[in-house]
């Protein structure tokens, strides 16, 4: 449907956004959501320490997209990103308020609140990227959409995270000190993926343009982005099961 209430160029012009928005939001926990999974019990201050430390990056990044958006579309050769980047980097403010109470429900096998809310964010923006593109909206009712499902897929899950483990107002980040050198692991090894499956978007839009992109960027949709989905999934399930087993040698054989 969006296909054909948008122009190529859109399409093109957003998959650039979410190139950049990957890439950012790779660091916004700084690698420490893998370790939370993998390291022991999550002690309240530990948890409290990740937690605010999440909204405080997410903050920070969000300030740094908005003031380095005009230099961002120059080195991607597209002024027209400029204004984009600020609106779409909202969702490094939404999505951190959420993120440490799944990374709660994922060390505990509960996938199906996260499956629930992450479905229902899905439902939701694509409605409003379909209504917001009918009404004329062009590029920004793909922004729209991708804001209304970081919304609403956040939102539930806070909420009973705050119901149930409520994060502690005090504490130190030297309760995180033993998870930073996890971190730098994982942040490499999410470096590395991004640049193996982002680098052609990069190159098709600096060298053919972005509406060219734009065709590209819906064909990888309809053939690979299956599997792309899928692989996420398989990991969110596989990484905590293992971790819970990582002591006993016979299981894990």
């Amino acid at each position: 449907v969006l296909a054909r209430l948008l122009d190529p160029a859109d399409f093109g012009l957003m998959a650039l956004v979410m190139v950049v928005l990957a890439f950012v939001q790779s660091y916004a926990d700084l690698g420490l959501s893998q370790a939370l999974i993998a390291r022991g019990s999550v002690a309240p201050r530990r948890f409290a320490a990740f937690y605010w430390l999440n909204v405080i990056s997410g903050c920070g990044l969000f300030t740094a997209v908005c003031v380095f958006s005009p230099v961002l579309a120059h080195l991607l050769g597209n002024p027209a990103l400029a204004p984009l980047l600020p609106w779409a980097g909202a969702s490094l403010l939404i999505l951190p308020l959420g993120q440490g109470f799944q990374t709660l429900l994922q060390k505990e096998l509960h996938f199906k609140p996260i499956a629930m809310a992450e479905m229902a964010g899905s439902v939701a923006g694509v409605s409003v990227a379909i209504a917001t593109a009918a009404a004329g909206a062009g590029v920004y009712a793909l922004i729209w959409g991708q804001l209304a499902n970081a919304m609403v897929r956040t939102v539930p899950i806070a909420v009973r995270g705050w119901q149930d483990h409520a994060p502690l107002s005090r504490f130190s980040w030297r309760d995180l000190h033993g998870d930073l050198r996890f971190g730098v692991f994982q942040m490499g090894e999410r470096t590395l993926a991004l640049i193996n499956t982002r680098i052609d978007q990069l190159l098709v839009g600096a060298l053919l343009g972005v509406e060219a992109l734009g065709y590209y960027h819906l064909a990888w949709q309809m053939t690979l982005q299956p599997l792309a989905r899928l692989n996420p999934v398989v990991m969110r399930v596989a990484f905590p099961l293992f971790a819970r087993i990582q002591g006993d040698r016979r299981r894990l054989q």
